[in-house]
């Protein structure tokens, strides 16, 4: 069959490639689930489905040359992902962090009644061998390096903000190889044109004051209803429209009211004393590895251009905002 997809257009895949896909219940969830939160809720020209980012990174990682095994823990790589996807993260501490779905996925398979022996449909791999993330090097890495799941969304949002066309992320693609189990540059224009579009979509999306204060304002709201036992923990696994269902009907505490606030797109100021919620900011960069010679180095140690990125990131560090809506 083919797959049309926004960033990579029409792949063929067989059947059997195609296992542990869209046919799992709790794939096709993901279809009502915000990749930015309640940022997408509130400005739907720039949302994306967590579906299309976790399709994408599947079919990202078959290009890359991923092995079966590698392509089907990508397809399922953000299954327990909850509602608002990482806005939940906000239901810990902001000091604590972390991401809520990788803490919580053993609850996420314990809901879902998924041993760690369970398989997905015709899939020879367990659920927990295709989780354990440390076994795929071109789907994750840690920052600041290049992997399949950093790069789908990159590609995504930087198409959906309107900073690169479809042609561009073919280029960046013939620009891209797999060298000991590691994405690299295989020029350093490329890496430094990877480096600013990453910085530019940081700015404009991920790291975006209004954008952190939508994400953590709802998660609020959720935490009151979890409290308040207007939601379940197990409803975090359901969809965004399940949850804003949730709130509209209840009258309990404020949350109606809160989410009508939300809901009307409010501004925020910094304000200690009279903080709504509390943010924790924190700036992202790519740093990604290119050939010198024979060998691999950080794309920062030849071009300014990478290393002034990363300076001035690093230089940012984490700041907690305190915010109030107005």
């Amino acid at each position: 069959m083919i797959i049309n997809d926004d960033c990579y257009g029409s792949l063929e895949i067989t059947e059997e490639e195609l296992i542990t896909i869209p046919s799992l219940p709790e794939m096709k969830r993901l279809t009502g689930v915000a990749q930015h939160g309640w940022t997408d809720i509130l400005h739907p020209e720039i949302a994306v489905s967590r579906f299309d980012h976790t399709i994408g990174t599947g079919l990202l990682t078959r290009l890359l040359g991923g092995s079966p095994e590698e392509q089907a823990a990508a397809f399922i790589h953000d299954i327990s992902h909850t509602a608002f996807s990482h806005a939940s993260d906000y239901l810990y501490p902001p000091e604590e962090g972390g991401s809520f779905h990788e803490k919580e996925l053993p609850a996420f398979f314990k809901l879902h009644a998924l041993s760690s022996g369970t398989r997905p449909p015709g899939c020879p791999w367990t659920y927990s061998r295709l989780t354990d993330d440390s076994r795929y090097s071109i789907l994750e890495q840690p920052a600041p390096a290049l992997c399949a799941d950093r790069l789908d969304y990159l590609f995504r949002d930087a198409l959906i903000l309107g900073l690169i066309i479809s042609s561009d992320v073919k280029s960046f693609l013939n620009n891209l190889v797999v060298y000991d189990g590691k994405i690299v540059c295989t020029d350093l224009q490329t890496a430094e044109h990877l480096s600013i579009l990453y910085n530019e979509a940081d700015i404009l999306l991920w790291s975006k004051t209004e954008y952190l204060g939508y994400n953590a304002f709802g998660a609020y709201l959720v935490k009151k209803c979890l409290h308040e036992s207007i939601l379940s923990v197990s409803d975090l696994w359901k969809t965004d429209l399940f949850i804003i269902e949730k709130m509209k009907e209840t009258k309990a505490n404020g949350v109606n009211e809160g989410l009508k606030k939300l809901l009307g797109k409010p501004d925020f100021e910094i304000n200690e004393s009279e903080a709504d919620v509390i943010i924790k900011s924190r700036r992202r960069y790519i740093d990604p590895l290119i050939f010198n010679a024979d060998d691999l180095v950080l794309s920062s140690t030849l071009t300014g251009v990478c290393r002034n990125i990363r300076k001035s990131v690093e230089s940012y560090g984490t700041i907690m905002y305190p915010l109030k809506l107005v």
